[in-house]
């Protein structure tokens, strides 16, 4: 990593320059590496955090057709150039009544439930953020 010259004198104010700048270069470049490597694995850690949760929420979800749990989706993608996991049901508004179904208070047999998604997260939200912390600690090699 640009260390070779480290333990060396520099003779020079411009050696000495060249020493830190070739220093420098590696760190950045390392660090670089560790960014790329992390961007592509964190939206994964994000997605392994937030599977048993989407699991939990289509356990609750209402089925009369099963389109409804059809339409669930957990995926990994990038936005803003950050990794992201998006979860949800009904993308696209396919199918139309996936909203409604979720925010309107209708009586249902249990486990199912109004508010699907939002119940699943609230439950778990704790277990997610130690989930991730864990699973992009065992990625980043920390």
């Amino acid at each position: 990593m640009g260390r070779q010259n480290l333990g060396r004198t520099p003779t020079s104010e411009g050696e000495a320059y060249m020493m830190y700048r070739n220093s420098m270069d590696a760190c950045l470049k390392e660090l670089s590496r560790f960014i790329d490597h992390m961007g592509g694995v964190s939206a994964e850690c994000c997605v392994e955090a937030l599977e048993e949760t989407f699991g939990k929420a289509l356990e609750y979800t209402p089925q009369d057709t099963g389109d409804l749990r059809a339409s669930g989706y957990l995926e990994a993608e990038t936005f803003r150039g950050n990794a992201v996991a998006v979860i949800g049901f009904g993308r696209g508004g396919n199918p139309s009544y996936a909203v409604y179904v979720h925010e309107m208070p209708f009586a249902h047999k249990a486990p199912t439930r109004s508010k699907f998604l939002q119940a699943a997260l609230d439950e778990d939200m704790g277990e997610i953020e130690s989930k991730l912390a864990a699973s992009v600690k065992y990625a980043s090699g920390v």
